[in-house]
């Protein structure tokens, strides 16, 4: 009895096998896919203060429940090969956008990275010639709750 069961799952195990390697064959994204993480963290553009050039900025952190706001000036703007804009008309961000990291994804035109570095707030969007590469300038940074 022992002896039958088995080798009926050993032909079933076959069975089930080849169907995957047939699946695979025939569409392998079907068993390759992988799960894009989500970032934890969102930055909203909530206010544009147009004499001083400021950006409110609101960082929120799922993960950890922090949340911070920056008072932020646009430093430059950067389009692909194009040069740079610099100063007040270097702005870009339309207030109410909500920009959420996305450096895990296969599609590198939907790769968006946000990372600080000596008090300046880098956005990295695409990549190549439409790549957006801008920089905010923190004059103030503070935890709200």
């Amino acid at each position: 009895m022992f002896k039958r069961n088995f080798v009926i799952m050993l032909v079933l195990g076959g069975v089930m096998a080849g169907v995957f390697a047939g699946i695979y064959i025939a569409n392998p994204s079907l068993l390759t896919r992988v799960a894009e993480p989500t970032s934890a963290e969102s930055y909203i553009f909530t206010t544009f203060n147009k004499s001083s050039g400021e950006y409110t900025i609101l960082k929120s952190d799922s993960y950890s429940h922090i949340k911070t706001k920056y008072i932020a000036e646009c430093e430059y703007y950067k389009w692909g090969d194009r040069e740079a804009v610099s100063g007040k008309d270097s702005r870009d961000i339309i207030v109410g956008r909500v920009i959420t990291p996305n450096r895990f994804t296969l599609k590198k035109s939907d790769f968006v990275d946000v990372f600080y570095q000596n008090d300046t707030l880098y956005i990295i969007q695409g990549e190549g010639s439409e790549k957006i590469t801008q920089a905010y300038k923190i004059k103030l940074a503070s935890l709200i709750s």
